[in-house]
């Protein structure tokens, strides 16, 4: 047996009372119900994909799993026990979170210092997504993970003001990575947010909105001549389906930002499937600045 799905909350009492707990090539187990698994025997499990709970730190080995998908919704979030589970999960590389309309207990405590530094664990890939209205969870959700350093960090946020969702109980700005995704459907100040990550992020060299309701890219106006550097210093940046981006803007960001040869700036800027930009537009300002920028139309 190489996948198990736990599907109904006796499947693992009948299994454990017939005597069915050693799985030696189980790889890949799904559950949709808090699982215990502390009798079973499953040395090459390194995937797992719940709903509804994580894994609770004792149930398995949790240093051989290497691809782990948890999603909770509506429930009081127990944020200590996903750190604790975290922490235990030595060789992860790639982690999805999904956090639905999750809530605090009334008197919960701030989550306890962990044992980790933070950003001291890499992973390749850490994927979020946040859906609902939360009030402090998540930030102090994004407390449980400052451990952990990602090479690339994608996160969804299907939530009003998802600014309010990039941020720690302490204020600070989560997303650290090489990479950088953020997706929302949501209006988003997106040069305030693209200058937050760039000033908060220093290991940061290619980001990616997908962000239809992107607004804020008259703010490039007010920059200085140090935020310029700083923007300078990225890679990659894409804009994707920013449909409500007006040319002036467009133009006044792409020919300031650049301004610089590609030896000692950014190597490429695209814009994807943005509606407001028609492709007589981009070409002529191809022709201005050159082939780093990128477009096309998905």
């Amino acid at each position: 047996m190489v996948q198990l799905g736990l599907i109904e909350d006796d499947t693992e009492h009948i299994m454990t009372r017939l005597g069915i707990t050693n799985l030696p090539r189980l790889r890949h187990l799904t559950y949709n119900y808090p699982v215990g698994l502390s009798t079973f025997s499953i040395p090459r499990l390194s995937r797992v994909e719940g709903w509804g709970s994580v894994l609770r730190a004792e149930s398995c080995s949790l240093s051989n799993l290497t691809h782990v998908q948890f999603c909770l919704s509506e429930q009081e979030g127990d944020l200590e026990d996903l750190a604790t589970t975290l922490h235990g999960m030595k060789n992860l590389q790639d982690l999805f979170l999904e956090v639905e309309s999750c809530t605090l207990a009334d008197d919960v405590s701030p989550p306890p210092v962990y044992a980790f530094k933070p950003r001291s664990v890499h992973i390749d890939r850490l994927a979020i997504s946040i859906i609902g209205r939360m009030q402090d969870y998540p930030a102090l959700f994004f407390d449980a993970l400052m451990h952990l350093r990602p090479s690339k960090v994608e996160i969804s946020i299907y939530s009003t003001e998802p600014e309010r969702f990039l941020v720690n109980s302490k204020k600070e700005f989560f997303p650290y990575a090489s990479t950088v995704k953020l997706q929302t459907p949501h209006a988003i100040d997106v040069m305030r947010t693209l200058m937050d990550l760039v000033r908060n992020c220093d290991i940061v060299k290619t980001v990616h909105f997908d962000t239809p309701m992107a607004n804020g890219l008259w703010r490039q106006r007010q920059l200085y001549n140090g935020d310029w550097e700083q923007l300078r210093s990225l890679d990659h940046l894409r804009f994707t389906y920013c449909d409500d981006f007006e040319d002036s803007d467009l133009e006044g960001f792409t020919t300031k930002l650049l301004h610089t040869s590609a030896e000692s700036g950014i190597q490429s800027l695209e814009i994807s499937s943005c509606k407001m930009s028609s492709e007589d537009f981009l070409l002529g300002l191809h022709d201005e600045v050159g082939d780093r920028l990128k477009w096309t139309w998905l």
